[in-house]
């Protein structure tokens, strides 16, 4: 039974850690071990690097201990530890000499947060574009409407001069062909 959960524990997606009452790892499986390889090997000083390890490793255990003083709830918490955020379940347990235990399931989720805030970023960004465009329509539409009356009003204008004396402008050249073509129409004479 031993091998067959320790099977279960290595083959896990999830990061897996044992946990004592004196808040200190028992045990981690190898996908809590590449977590936090990876945290050292992100950091360029290997020395700065341990030290953000133990950081974090004191910070998670705090959370977990905070968790277990608080009431018990189902499903999976969140927490936030050094920009690294985790969502994690905790089962506490008897071990078999007697001593409490909390099993410590935990997913790395800092690249879904990352994109939950692009998206978010991303949401916020069309919509503020999607005003503004709104508003320009909006401004274009005011000044067609205006262009419109002022287009019906010189239509109207034009189309009463031509239909009371036929000439648009007051040319006195244009003014006596008129009056020449006037004359020579209502004669028989040819020009």
């Amino acid at each position: 039974v031993i091998n067959n959960q320790k099977s279960l524990l290595e083959n896990m997606p999830e990061a897996v850690l044992l946990i004592n009452s004196d808040k200190s790892v028992e045990y981690s499986n190898k996908n809590a071990d590449k977590f936090f390889r990876n945290l050292i090997s992100s950091t360029t000083d290997s020395g700065n690097g341990k030290k953000q390890l133990d950081t974090i490793y004191s910070e998670l255990l705090s959370t977990v201990g905070k968790s277990l003083s608080q009431p018990s709830s189902i499903g999976l918490e969140q927490a936030t530890i050094n920009d690294i955020h985790i969502e994690y379940s905790i089962a506490p347990f008897t071990g078999y000499r007697g001593d409490q235990l909390y099993w410590l399931i935990f997913y790395d989720v800092t690249e879904q947060k990352i994109k939950e805030e692009e998206l978010s970023t991303f949401h916020s960004n069309i919509e503020s574009i999607l005003s503004s465009k709104i508003a320009d329509l909006n401004e274009s539409e005011r000044v067609r409407r205006q262009l419109s009356k002022q287009v019906n009003t010189l239509k109207h204008h034009l189309d009463s001069k031509i239909s009371s004396s036929g000439i648009i402008g007051t040319s006195l050249v244009m003014q006596s062909l008129r009056e020449m073509a006037i004359q020579v129409a209502t004669s028989s004479a040819t020009i």
